[in-house]
């Protein structure tokens, strides 16, 4: 009987909604919890794709770029490689910059190394190291005029409208008025200042392109490569080693969402089995009915594990729905500002905005980690049923 019991489907299927309809409210509190935590869940993911997705923002557009290529020049007629750079259809921006060491000196008893970058305010204030941190002043905008650091200001105990002294050699002294001061945390080098563009024979040349997409840096640094002297250096976004820290936090953050998928599965596993449990205590006399009538041990296992299942994979179901809405009018509403939060690190200063975007990880992560605790969550409650004797159940009635 047992085995004729086990292909019948509608026998089953009655039986099982015989049992939620009677523990209705147990079945909704499991519902809930685990839609809930899916959502959670989802989200979560979602939300660490977007503040992926701003850190590379951020540090492309803060002085890199996403192609970056340098070299020395040999003369004023480089700069019309930035001219044809800016002209391809990928490029958004594109920042050509000069450089050049050397020491600044205010007295005669104040000096301090240099690391001087001549660049086009108008360009670099959208995009590279003056987009903030002027403290005071203004952005230099002729050929002797100069912007220092903070911490280089202090140490030549220097203001705005101060002269300094340029030395490139024991042989070359120029002044230098100094027209603004930034916050050294949004420059490159602390001994950096910043000029107007020159591009004097011998000085280092460097154009950082922006682009629209950075799946076309490829394409950019091919046709970039071609115009370039030779000897010149080129690297991609992802071939820089402030990409390689950025990636190594994505691959923490990864792995740190995984941990904690795991111990929410642990948790709604937890909390599942502890109200199948109770749930079994209660449905001895039901069980005792199912064993009169030819249901063996592993029916019952079957019974419960389906019921079990059953609610997990619908509230798995409406937590995924219910997230990937969340996500979707958070996109629409233009993302999370977290400026109060993260506007003060480098890596979000350019923008704090984080727009969550779904991957598969999002959708199937938190769909696995609900799906495998309620399998584990259903196994000993139905271990615990199936021993569960004719005799015993017999009693209760």
């Amino acid at each position: 009987m047992e085995r004729r019991l086990g292909y019948n489907g509608a026998f089953w299927a009655r039986v099982l909604g015989q049992s939620l309809r009677r523990r209705v409210f147990k079945s909704y509190i499991i519902v809930i919890g685990i839609t809930v935590s899916v959502a959670a869940l989802v989200f979560l993911q979602a939300f660490l794709s977007g503040v992926d997705d701003r850190m590379i923002y951020n540090i492309a557009r803060f002085a890199n770029g996403d192609v970056t290529a340098w070299w020395t020049a040999q003369g004023p007629d480089d700069l019309q490689v930035i001219k044809k750079v800016r002209s391809f259809p990928s490029v958004e921006v594109a920042a050509i910059r000069s450089s050049r060491y050397g020491v600044l000196s205010h007295g005669h008893d104040r000096i301090t190394p240099v690391y001087l970058m001549g660049c086009e305010p108008d360009i670099e204030t959208h995009f590279g190291v003056m987009q903030g941190g002027l403290e005071a002043g203004r952005f230099a905008r002729g050929p002797d005029e100069i912007v220092l650091c903070k911490g280089m200001a202090d140490r030549l105990k220097t203001h705005v409208d101060d002269v300094v002294h340029l030395w490139v050699s024991t042989e070359t002294r120029e002044p230098l008025r100094v027209v603004g001061i930034v916050d050294a945390e949004f420059g490159t080098d602390p001994f950096m200042a910043i000029t107007s563009l020159t591009a004097a024979e011998g000085t280092s040349l460097q154009i950082s392109a922006l682009l629209n997409s950075p799946g076309a840096a490829d394409q950019v640094a091919s046709r970039l490569r071609e115009m370039l002297p030779e000897g010149a250096s080129l690297e991609t976004w992802d071939q820089k080693p402030t990409f390689f820290a950025i990636q190594q936090l994505i691959q923490l953050q990864r792995a740190a969402s995984v941990v904690v998928a795991a111990l929410v599965a642990v948790i709604l596993a937890f909390g599942i089995s502890s109200t199948m449990v109770v749930s079994v205590a209660e449905r001895t006399r039901e069980f005792g009915i199912l064993r009169t009538v030819g249901v063996g041990p592993w029916g019952i296992v079957c019974l419960l594990t389906g019921e079990t299942m059953l609610l997990t994979a619908t509230g798995a179901l409406l937590g995924e729905v219910l997230g990937i809405c969340a996500v979707w009018i958070l996109s629409l509403a233009g993302g999370i500002d977290l400026e109060h939060l993260m506007g003060s690190l480098r890596l979000f200063a350019r923008s704090s905005v984080i727009n969550p975007r779904l991957t598969f990880t999002a959708v199937l992560l938190p769909l696995s980690a609900a799906l495998v605790s309620g399998l584990l969550a259903s196994f000993l409650p139905a271990r615990r049923a199936s021993r569960i004797s004719v005799v015993e159940a017999l009693r209760t009635i």
